[in-house]
Protein backbone atom coordinates (compact mmCIF):
# COMPACT_ATOMS: atom_id res chain seq x y z
CA UNK A 1 0.00 0.00 0.00
CA UNK A 2 1.81 3.09 -1.09
CA UNK A 3 1.62 6.47 0.18
CA UNK A 4 -0.40 7.94 -2.30
CA UNK A 5 -2.73 5.24 -2.53
CA UNK A 6 -2.90 5.48 1.48
CA UNK A 7 -4.14 8.94 1.22
CA UNK A 8 -6.55 7.94 -1.39
CA UNK A 9 -8.22 5.58 0.78
CA UNK A 10 -11.52 6.44 -0.54
CA UNK A 11 -10.32 5.63 -3.90
CA UNK A 12 -12.77 7.46 -6.27
CA UNK A 13 -14.99 8.70 -3.56
CA UNK A 14 -12.15 11.00 -2.54
CA UNK A 15 -12.06 12.36 -6.29
CA UNK A 16 -16.41 12.75 -6.31
CA UNK A 17 -16.25 14.81 -2.92
CA UNK A 18 -13.70 17.01 -3.75
CA UNK A 19 -15.96 17.63 -7.26
CA UNK A 20 -18.75 18.04 -5.35
CA UNK A 21 -18.49 18.79 -1.56
CA UNK A 22 -21.17 18.45 1.02
CA UNK A 23 -23.32 20.84 -0.15
CA UNK A 24 -23.58 18.58 -3.19
CA UNK A 25 -23.90 15.32 -1.14
CA UNK A 26 -26.57 16.49 1.42
CA UNK A 27 -28.01 20.38 0.40
CA UNK A 28 -27.07 23.37 2.40
CA UNK A 29 -27.51 22.13 5.47
CA UNK A 30 -29.55 24.29 8.47
CA UNK A 31 -29.08 21.66 11.07
CA UNK A 32 -27.26 19.47 12.91
CA UNK A 33 -28.56 16.43 10.82
CA UNK A 34 -28.36 16.41 6.84
CA UNK A 35 -31.25 16.67 5.57
CA UNK A 36 -33.02 14.06 4.65
CA UNK A 37 -31.38 11.76 7.15
CA UNK A 38 -32.85 10.98 10.37
CA UNK A 39 -30.49 11.64 13.52
CA UNK A 40 -28.91 8.67 14.87
CA UNK A 41 -30.78 7.13 18.06
CA UNK A 42 -29.12 6.42 21.75
CA UNK A 43 -29.42 2.65 21.31
CA UNK A 44 -26.58 3.16 18.67
CA UNK A 45 -23.19 2.04 19.28
CA UNK A 46 -20.38 4.40 18.31
CA UNK A 47 -17.44 3.17 17.21
CA UNK A 48 -14.14 5.56 18.84
CA UNK A 49 -11.97 7.79 16.20
CA UNK A 50 -8.25 7.49 16.55
CA UNK A 51 -6.54 8.61 19.41
CA UNK A 52 -6.02 12.28 19.80
CA UNK A 53 -8.91 15.06 19.91
CA UNK A 54 -11.80 12.05 19.97
CA UNK A 55 -13.90 15.38 19.90
CA UNK A 56 -17.08 13.89 17.20
CA UNK A 57 -18.04 16.24 14.30
CA UNK A 58 -19.91 13.64 12.10
CA UNK A 59 -21.60 10.32 12.46
CA UNK A 60 -22.28 7.57 9.26
CA UNK A 61 -23.92 4.53 10.35
CA UNK A 62 -22.49 3.58 13.36
CA UNK A 63 -19.24 5.25 12.67
CA UNK A 64 -17.95 8.51 14.51
CA UNK A 65 -15.46 10.64 12.44
CA UNK A 66 -13.40 12.92 15.18
CA UNK A 67 -11.28 16.29 15.61
CA UNK A 68 -8.61 13.71 14.79
CA UNK A 69 -10.16 11.97 11.51
CA UNK A 70 -10.65 15.69 10.30
CA UNK A 71 -7.43 17.02 10.62
CA UNK A 72 -5.45 13.85 9.40
CA UNK A 73 -7.83 14.01 6.19
CA UNK A 74 -7.61 18.14 5.89
CA UNK A 75 -3.50 17.55 5.90
CA UNK A 76 -4.12 14.49 3.57
CA UNK A 77 -5.97 17.36 1.30
CA UNK A 78 -3.27 20.20 1.79
CA UNK A 79 -0.58 17.41 0.44
CA UNK A 80 -2.58 16.43 -2.28
CA UNK A 81 -3.07 20.01 -3.39
CA UNK A 82 0.45 20.79 -3.19
CA UNK A 83 1.45 17.56 -5.32
CA UNK A 84 -1.34 18.52 -7.62
CA UNK A 85 0.27 22.62 -7.80
CA UNK A 86 3.60 21.24 -8.52
CA UNK A 87 2.62 18.94 -11.49
CA UNK A 88 0.95 21.93 -12.55
CA UNK A 89 3.95 24.71 -12.38
CA UNK A 90 5.61 21.68 -14.10
CA UNK A 91 3.00 22.25 -17.04
CA UNK A 92 2.25 18.08 -17.09
CA UNK A 93 -0.09 17.07 -19.34
CA UNK A 94 -3.17 16.73 -16.90
CA UNK A 95 -2.16 20.32 -15.89
CA UNK A 96 -5.56 21.73 -17.37
CA UNK A 97 -7.52 18.93 -15.50
CA UNK A 98 -5.25 20.06 -11.82
CA UNK A 99 -6.20 23.57 -12.57
CA UNK A 100 -10.03 22.75 -12.62
CA UNK A 101 -9.88 20.16 -9.78
CA UNK A 102 -7.45 22.42 -7.12
CA UNK A 103 -10.31 25.17 -8.71
CA UNK A 104 -13.20 23.23 -6.84
CA UNK A 105 -11.03 22.59 -3.62
CA UNK A 106 -10.66 26.26 -2.97
CA UNK A 107 -14.05 27.01 -4.05
CA UNK A 108 -15.44 24.11 -1.45
CA UNK A 109 -12.90 24.68 1.23
CA UNK A 110 -10.57 21.85 2.63
CA UNK A 111 -12.59 21.21 5.99
CA UNK A 112 -15.73 20.55 3.31
CA UNK A 113 -13.45 18.23 1.11
CA UNK A 114 -12.05 16.60 3.70
CA UNK A 115 -15.25 15.74 5.54
CA UNK A 116 -16.85 14.86 2.30
CA UNK A 117 -14.29 12.07 2.00
CA UNK A 118 -14.24 11.01 5.26
CA UNK A 119 -17.49 10.32 5.11
CA UNK A 120 -17.45 8.64 1.66
CA UNK A 121 -15.03 6.52 2.87
CA UNK A 122 -17.01 5.36 6.16
CA UNK A 123 -19.97 4.80 4.35
CA UNK A 124 -18.65 2.50 1.68
CA UNK A 125 -16.40 0.36 4.78
CA UNK A 126 -19.37 -0.32 6.78
CA UNK A 127 -20.87 -1.46 3.45
CA UNK A 128 -18.08 -3.74 3.03
CA UNK A 129 -17.94 -4.91 6.11
CA UNK A 130 -21.63 -5.80 6.04
CA UNK A 131 -21.16 -7.59 2.24
CA UNK A 132 -18.20 -9.89 4.09
CA UNK A 133 -15.30 -8.11 2.59
CA UNK A 134 -13.22 -7.37 5.03
CA UNK A 135 -9.59 -8.74 4.58
CA UNK A 136 -7.73 -11.12 6.80
CA UNK A 137 -5.48 -10.06 9.36
CA UNK A 138 -2.56 -11.30 7.39
CA UNK A 139 -3.43 -9.14 4.59
CA UNK A 140 -3.67 -6.05 6.55
CA UNK A 141 -0.36 -6.75 8.80
CA UNK A 142 1.06 -7.30 4.88
CA UNK A 143 0.13 -4.10 4.04
CA UNK A 144 1.15 -1.75 7.65
CA UNK A 145 4.66 -3.92 6.99
CA UNK A 146 5.25 -2.52 3.70
CA UNK A 147 3.90 0.98 4.82
CA UNK A 148 6.43 1.34 7.45
CA UNK A 149 9.46 -0.47 5.82
CA UNK A 150 8.76 2.72 2.88
CA UNK A 151 8.64 4.96 5.93
CA UNK A 152 12.02 3.61 7.73
CA UNK A 153 13.84 3.52 4.29
CA UNK A 154 12.69 7.20 3.82
CA UNK A 155 10.59 6.77 1.21
CA UNK A 156 7.77 8.51 2.66
CA UNK A 157 8.59 11.38 4.86
CA UNK A 158 5.57 12.14 5.61
CA UNK A 159 3.81 9.18 6.84
CA UNK A 160 7.28 9.07 8.50
CA UNK A 161 6.39 12.40 10.40
CA UNK A 162 2.83 11.55 10.89
CA UNK A 163 4.04 8.25 13.16
CA UNK A 164 6.13 10.42 15.31
CA UNK A 165 3.37 12.58 16.01
CA UNK A 166 1.09 10.10 16.39
CA UNK A 167 3.23 8.31 19.03
CA UNK A 168 3.83 4.37 19.57
CA UNK A 169 0.39 3.12 19.13
CA UNK A 170 0.41 4.58 15.47
CA UNK A 171 1.75 1.06 13.80
CA UNK A 172 -0.59 -0.96 15.97
CA UNK A 173 -3.79 0.62 16.12
CA UNK A 174 -4.38 3.97 13.97
CA UNK A 175 -2.54 2.63 10.56
CA UNK A 176 -3.79 -1.23 10.50
CA UNK A 177 -7.18 0.56 11.07
CA UNK A 178 -6.76 2.43 7.99
CA UNK A 179 -5.46 -0.54 5.97
CA UNK A 180 -7.81 -2.75 6.74
CA UNK A 181 -10.52 0.35 5.55
CA UNK A 182 -8.91 0.64 2.54
CA UNK A 183 -8.72 -3.14 1.58
CA UNK A 184 -12.18 -3.67 3.00
CA UNK A 185 -13.20 -1.07 -0.38
CA UNK A 186 -10.98 -2.48 -2.78
CA UNK A 187 -12.33 -5.88 -2.09
CA UNK A 188 -15.74 -4.30 -2.66
CA UNK A 189 -14.63 -2.42 -5.84
CA UNK A 190 -13.24 -5.66 -7.36
CA UNK A 191 -16.20 -7.99 -6.30
CA UNK A 192 -18.42 -5.29 -7.49
CA UNK A 193 -16.50 -5.36 -10.85
CA UNK A 194 -17.24 -9.32 -10.95
CA UNK A 195 -20.92 -9.55 -10.41
CA UNK A 196 -20.31 -10.67 -6.89
CA UNK A 197 -22.23 -7.90 -5.02
CA UNK A 198 -25.86 -8.83 -4.09
CA UNK A 199 -28.11 -5.96 -6.00
CA UNK A 200 -24.89 -5.01 -8.28
CA UNK A 201 -25.58 -5.63 -12.20
CA UNK A 202 -22.05 -6.92 -13.73
CA UNK A 203 -22.04 -3.56 -15.91
CA UNK A 204 -22.74 -0.98 -13.09
CA UNK A 205 -19.90 1.28 -12.33
CA UNK A 206 -18.17 1.77 -9.04
CA UNK A 207 -19.43 5.08 -8.94
CA UNK A 208 -22.75 4.79 -9.63
CA UNK A 209 -22.22 1.89 -6.92
CA UNK A 210 -20.59 3.83 -4.12
CA UNK A 211 -22.84 7.31 -5.13
CA UNK A 212 -26.03 4.85 -4.23
CA UNK A 213 -24.01 3.82 -1.07
CA UNK A 214 -23.29 7.30 0.47
CA UNK A 215 -27.13 8.99 -0.59
CA UNK A 216 -28.19 5.46 1.56
CA UNK A 217 -25.94 6.17 4.47
CA UNK A 218 -27.35 7.44 7.38
CA UNK A 219 -25.14 10.53 8.24
CA UNK A 220 -25.30 13.19 10.96
CA UNK A 221 -23.05 16.31 10.61
CA UNK A 222 -22.89 17.65 14.21
CA UNK A 223 -20.53 20.86 12.70
CA UNK A 224 -22.95 22.21 10.06
CA UNK A 225 -20.24 24.86 9.33
CA UNK A 226 -18.33 22.53 7.79
CA UNK A 227 -20.83 22.19 5.01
Amino acid sequence: MTARSRRRLAGPALAIALALGLTALFGRATAATAPGRQGLTGAQTVTPGPTGDDTVVALVGSRAVTEADLLQREAAVRDDLAYMQGQIDANSPAAAFLRSFTGLIDRSGVANVALGGLIWQAALFQYAVAGGFLPTDRQVALGVAAARAHAAQGKDPTLAAEAVAAGPGYWTTTYPRLVRQSLAVDNLRVAAARGQVRGVGLGESWDALSWQVVRQARVTVLRPSLI
